[in-house]
């Protein structure tokens, strides 16, 4: 009797000592996550298209730069609120119940024919912004 339960003894030992080792977490590779500011991963923001208009702005008429751009949400890992900082590092942003379909339009006023317009875009959560990227567009 006293040599199963020092087998049993044995057995849980080994079961303990190989199950409780743990790897090192390395700090650098946690970078997949969106909402954070080292964000890593794919771009969060993929341009689809721009157009220029012509509009009157106080009686002047001007050109602006108006860009769609979708904002990749598969990406998040699961469904979640958000908001879009447009060349901001805090603030609120552009509400996501705001960007239906995850399809944005974005601006930029009084452009010229053939300037290169960029914006810098990023997601955030509780007003605090994590990833992103910048799209650009030509204007016409």
């Amino acid at each position: 009797m006293s040599t199963r339960i020092l087998l049993a003894i044995v057995v849980g030992a080994i079961t303990l000592l190989s199950a409780c080792k743990k790897d090192e977490i390395d700090l650098a590779t946690l970078n997949t996550n969106p909402f954070d500011p080292d964000y890593a991963g794919a771009p969060l923001f993929t341009f689809l298209s721009s157009e220029t208009v012509s509009v009157v702005v106080n009686g002047t008429p001007q050109r602006n730069l108006n860009a769609q751009v979708r904002v990749n949400t598969e990406l998040f890992g699961r469904a979640t609120t958000y908001q879009v900082g447009v060349d901001q590092e805090s603030g609120s942003g552009i509400p996501s119940n705001a960007i239906p379909n995850g399809l944005l339009t974005i601006s930029r006023g009084n452009v010229q024919p053939g300037q290169e317009v960029c914006w810098s875009l990023r997601v955030g959560n509780g007003g605090a912004y994590g990833g992103g990227n910048r799209v650009c567009a030509t204007a016409e």
